[in-house]
């Protein structure tokens, strides 16, 4: 805003004197729209609720005129090798953030955000809701090991093997014994071991 004034004689006003307690008075920006954040994932394939066995990548995209990165507000936690770094781009105003969680660990998260004239959005539109704001990576098994015997020896006495395995995100095991014989091959002795935790 800017105004210029003369009289009928041709005086020019030279100086523009604003009320008290005027702020912003020659520019200034009515901003009355809320922020629009959505979020999805490229990988939604998960087993028990929330476990991934792939890398996933979050898109979180907000549409905001007045646009500031530092008001966009990550609250997220992660366990083992810490958070990943999150990549900005922009296109008018549609701002887009991307996350790779491609580590094994635990992911919690959730973004807000106050725009620059102090509007804050109303929610955040989860195309997933049920695996966005937590969730597991797990990429790997560790393989089990076996002790207490010796491939190709021959025991005389009882065979007590120990068999090891660990996860961090352990579910269940199975165990199958099977016996050669000099005219049998691979016969299940599952049910007639003595199997103990």
């Amino acid at each position: 805003f800017d105004i210029n004034y003369s009289d009928l004689a041709g005086n020019q006003c030279e100086e523009k004197i604003y009320s008290s307690g005027t702020s912003n008075a020659t520019e200034f920006t009515i901003d009355k729209t809320i922020p629009v954040i959505e979020v999805s994932y490229n990988n939604n394939s998960f087993e028990n609720d929330k476990y991934f066995k792939q890398d996933r990548t979050a898109t979180i995209s907000i549409k905001e005129h007045n646009f500031d990165e530092s008001r966009v507000n990550f609250t997220q936690s992660a366990s083992l090798n810490g958070l990943p770094k999150v990549a900005w781009s922009s296109n008018g105003d549609l701002h887009t953030a991307t996350i790779v969680y491609d580590t094994d660990g635990d992911y919690t998260f959730d973004v807000s955000m106050t725009d620059m004239a102090g509007n804050t959005n109303n929610g955040v539109n989860y195309k997933t809701e049920s695996t966005s704001k937590s969730f597991t990576i797990d990429k790997k098994i560790e393989k089990p090991v076996i002790s207490g015997i010796e491939t190709g020896k021959a025991y005389k006495g009882d065979v007590i093997p120990v068999i090891e395995f660990s996860d961090i995100n352990y579910s269940s095991y199975s165990i199958t014994l099977t016996r050669t014989h000099i005219d049998t091959d691979n016969i299940d002795e599952t049910d007639e071991s003595k199997i103990r935790e």
